[in-house]
Formats: structure tokens, sequence, C-alpha cells
């Protein structure tokens, strides 16, 4: 009857053991996913934080440049300036007529199915 007792103590005392090993696996996995997780947190933020001043210096770039074209647009165009663009179009408009019948002639002599 002892044999059975001692026998029956000596497997609980390796199951206790086991049950040990494994609770101390599982602390330090626990340790280490907080541990991990802190540090992933921190990341986190200091990535949102640089993201954060990163899209304010952006919209501050964007508002002064803003300022700037405003400033811009209401400042009249130069006489050169004018003068260059109603050349531009006088010389669009004396240009066109011709310029439609090339492309007319261009494209009876090469129609769309021999392209």
């Amino acid at each position: 009857m002892t044999d059975k007792w001692l026998e029956q103590e000596l497997e609980l005392n390796q199951q206790h053991e086991e049950i040990l090993e494994r609770r101390e696996a599982l602390l330090y996995q626990a340790e280490w996913q907080l541990t991990g997780n802190h540090k992933l947190s921190s990341t986190i933020a200091q990535h949102w934080v640089y993201a954060k001043q990163r899209n304010q210096a952006l919209i501050d770039k964007i508002k002064h440049s803003e300022a700037v074209f405003k400033e811009r647009a209401s400042i009249p165009p130069s006489r050169d300036f004018v003068a260059s663009k109603e050349k531009y179009w006088q010389t669009l408009e004396q240009e066109l007529p011709g310029w439609k019948t090339s492309v007319k002639a261009a494209s009876r002599s090469n129609p769309p199915s021999a392209r």
C-alpha cells in the first residue's frame, strides 16, 4: 500500500513540476507580449505625432500658396502679355480654317479603316 501512495506522490510531484514549467513559460510569454505591445504603441504614438506635424506643415504651405496666388491674381497682366495673347488669338483665327481644311483632306485620303 505504501508503494501505491509513493507512486501516486511521485506522479503528482511530476505533474506539479510540469504545471510550474507551463506557468513560467506563460508568464514569460505574457511579459514579452506586454513589452512588445508597449514598444509598438509607443512607436505608433511617435508616428502619429510626426504625421500630425507633417500634415500641419503641408496645410500651412497650402495656405501660404493660396495667399500668394490671390495676390498675384489681383495684379493686372503686363502690356506685353496682353499683346502676346491678342496676337496668339489673331494668328489662331487666321490659321484655323486652313488647318480644318488640311485635316479634312488628310482624313479623306487616309480613312480610319486604313490606319
